[in-house]
C-alpha cells in the first residue's frame, strides 16, 4: 500500500509545479493567461480520448506493469518540461505536459485498480486516504518549495522543475519495487472468460468418439495428436498420452491442420492488417458494450466527480493571482496560502478513510463534501479578508469527496472492469478540464478579473451536490436490498 501510493508523488509535483511557477513561465516564453491556461491543461487533453482506452488497458496487462511502464514515462515527460525552460522551447514544453498527461493518467488509474487487491477490504477507504494523502504531501511540496528554487535575477525556474524529475524517477523505483512484491497477485478475469476456459477444459476431457483410443496407433481427438506405438501401436483403452503398457513411452506428433484451415491462416495471414484492424474493432466494440452496461450509480457518482473537479481544478490554475490581484497577497502569502489546500487533505484523507472504514457512511461523507466544496467557493468570492477559512475548507472538501468517492467507482462495477471505469470517469473529467481552463483565462482576459469564473464554479458545485444527493439514494436503496 506504501509503494501504491508513492507511485503518485512525483506526478502531483509536476502537475502543480507548472501552477506554482505560473508567473515565471509566462515571463520566460511570453505567454498570455488564455494560452498558458491551456498548456497548463494538456496534461488532461490526450486523456479525454486515451483515458477508458488505458483504463482498458490496465485491465489487461495489470497494474503491476502498468505502474512500472507509466512511472517510466511521467520521467521522460517532466525530463521534456525541464529542458524546455533551459532555452525558451514552447515545444518541448507541451510535448513534455502531454507525456506527463497520459502517464499520470494511467498511473492514477493503476493505483486505484490495485488497492482492492492489495488492501483489505475493510481498510479500503484508509488506504485510499493515504493513496490521496501523499498525492496532495506533492502538492503542498510542490507550492511550498517551488519559490525558493525561483532565481529572482533572471526569472527562472528550471530548478524547481528538475526537482520534479527527480521525484518522478522516485515514483518509478517505487513501482519497480511494487511489481517485485505483487508478483504472486493475479489480474481479475472476466466471468464469460472464465466459463469458456472452463468449457474448453471440459470438451477436451471428452475422449475419442468411440469412448476410447482405437486399436493400431488411433487418433485422440481429445489433445489434438496422434499415440503412436513404437511397435506400431497402441494398446486397447489408451485414451491418454503417456507410457502405453507393454509397449514403451508413446511418440506424440501433431495431427494434421484440415486443408481449409491451412487456407484460412494463409488467407489471414496474407491480410494481417485488415485481422488487426478488425481485431481492434471488436476490442473497441466491447469496451463500448461494457462502458454502456454500467449500472445508473456509477453515471450518477461519476457526474458528482467530474462537478466537482470542475470546481476543485480551475480553482488551482487561477489561484496564485486571484490571491495576488484580486486580494492584494503577496507572491509569498500566496503560495503559503495555496498550499493548505494540499496540507489540509494530507490529515483529512487520512481520518475521512478511517471515519468511513468505522461507519460505513460513505454516501452522506459524499453528500456533505459536496456542500462543503460550494460553501469554500462562496466564501473565497464574496468575503474578502477570509480566504485562510476558504482555503482551508477547500482542502477539507477535497478530503470528503476524494476519499469517499473514489472508494466507490471500484465498488460500482465488476472487478474485472475497475481499471474501465476508472479510466472513463478520468476522461469526462479530463474532457470538462480543457474548455474550462481556457474558458476561465479567456474570461480574465477580457474582464481583468475572477467574478465571472467563480460565479461558474458555484453553479458547477450546486449540480454536483444534485447529482450526489441522487446516488446517495440509489446506493442506500441498493445496500438496503443486499441487507
Amino acid at each position: 500500500v506504501v509503494l501504491s501510493s508513492l507511485l503518485s508523488l512525483g506526478g502531483s509535483f509536476a502537475r502543480d509545479v507548472i501552477a506554482a511557477v505560473s508567473p515565471q513561465i509566462r515571463q520566460s516564453f511570453g505567454l498570455s493567461h488564455a494560452r498558458y491556461a491551456f498548456i497548463a491543461s494538456l496534461q488532461g487533453l490526450p486523456n479525454v480520448v486515451l483515458a477508458f482506452i488505458t483504463g482498458a488497458v490496465v485491465d489487461s496487462i495489470g497494474f503491476r506493469r502498468a505502474s512500472v511502464a507509466f512511472t517510466a514515462m511521467v520521467a521522460v515527460g517532466t525530463m521534456f518540461v525541464s529542458l524546455s525552460a533551459s532555452g525558451g522551447r514552447v515545444w518541448m514544453l507541451v510535448i513534455g505536459q502531454l507525456i506527463i498527461g497520459i502517464g499520470k493518467q494511467v498511473v492514477s488509474v493503476a493505483q486505484k485498480v490495485a488497492l482492492p487487491q492489495i488492501a483489505a477490504r475493510h481498510h479500503m477507504a484508509i488506504s485510499l486516504g493515504a493513496n490521496l494523502a501523499t498525492n496532495r504531501i506533492g502538492f503542498a511540496f510542490g507550492w511550498a518549495i517551488s519559490p525558493f528554487l525561483i532565481d529572482e535575477e533572471s526569472g527562472r525556474c528550471g530548478k524547481a522543475l528538475f526537482l520534479s524529475f527527480a521525484l518522478c524517477f522516485f515514483s518509478f523505483v517505487c513501482g519497480v519495487g511494487l511489481f517485485y512484491l505483487t508478483r504472486d497477485q493475479a489480474t481479475p478475469t472476466d466471468p464469460k472468460r472464465k466459463q469458456l476456459k472452463k468449457k474448453n477444459s471440459n470438451l477436451t476431457a471428452i475422449s475419442s468418439p468411440n469412448g476410447g483410443a482405437t486399436e493400431g496407433g488411433g487418433t485422440n481427438w481429445q489433445l489434438g495428436v496422434v499415440a503412436v506405438s513404437p511397435r506400431g501401436g497402441a494398446a486397447s483403452g489408451q485414451n491418454h498420452l503417456g507410457d502405453i503398457e507393454g509397449a514403451g513411452p508413446a511418440v506424440q506428433r501433431k495431427s494434421p491442420r484440415p486443408r481449409a484451415t491451412s487456407a484460412l491462416l494463409k488467407e489471414v495471414k496474407a491480410g494481417g492488417c485488415i485481422a488487426r484492424l478488425f481485431g481492434c474493432l471488436a476490442w473497441g466494440r466491447g469496451i463500448v458494450k461494457a462502458i454502456l452496461q454500467f449500472p445508473r450509480r456509477f453515471w450518477l457518482l461519476t457526474g458528482t466527480l467530474v462537478m466537482y473537479y470542475s470546481c476543485f481544478l480551475p480553482f488551482k490554475v487561477i489561484a496564485l493571482e486571484f490571491l495576488m490581484d484580486d486580494r492584494d497577497l503577496s507572491e509569498t502569502a500566496a503560495d503559503e496560502l495555496i498550499s493548505l489546500i494540499a496540507i489540509v487533505p494530507i490529515f483529512g484523507c487520512l481520518l475521512t478513510g478511517i471515519a468511513i472504514d468505522s461507519t460505513g457512511r460513505i454516501s452522506e461523507v459524499l453528500e456533505i463534501g459536496m456542500m462543503v466544496n460550494i460553501l469554500s467557493l462562496v466564501i473565497l468570492h464574496k468575503y474578502g479578508g477570509h480566504e485562510v477559512i476558504g482555503i482551508i475548507l477547500l482542502g477539507v472538501a477535497d478530503s470528503l469527496v476524494c476519499t469517499a468517492g473514489w472508494t466507490l467507482v471500484p465498488q460500482v462495477v465488476k472487478p474485472h472492469r475497475r481499471g474501465l471505469a476508472v479510466g472513463l470517469v478520468h476522461a469526462i473529467e479530463n474532457s470538462w478540464d480543457v474548455p474550462l481552463n481556457s474558458v476561465f483565462g479567456y474570461l480574465r482576459d477580457q474582464t481583468g478579473s475572477h467574478h465571472n469564473t467563480f460565479q461558474c464554479m458555484i453553479c458547477l458545485g450546486i449540480i454536483g451536490f444534485g447529482l450526489s444527493k441522487a446516488f446517495g439514494r440509489v446506493w442506500r436503496d441498493g445496500s438496503a436490498h443486499k441487507s
